[in-house]
């Protein structure tokens, strides 16, 4: 069964923080989709209007299963 995964990362490191477990998740026959944060840091708080924008409809949808890192 394929799965859809959202990879939410840190806007301070980036979207490679996931790349090797997407490659992984894909070799395995999963959607995997890592929206860049990065720039959802400018214009100052509060940022979660603009991370959940940044996701967007590229995010799971039923069925999905998102994995956020904060480290």
């Amino acid at each position: 069964m394929s799965v859809t995964y959202l990879l939410v990362h840190s806007p301070l490191v980036g979207p490679a923080t996931w790349d090797a477990l997407a490659a992984d998740l894909r070799a395995d026959g999963h959607r995997v989709t890592i929206p860049d944060l990065r720039d959802t840091l400018e214009g100052g708080p509060p940022y979660c209007a603009r991370q959940v924008a940044a996701a967007g409809p590229r995010g799971p949808q039923r069925g999905g299963t998102a994995v956020a890192g904060a480290w």
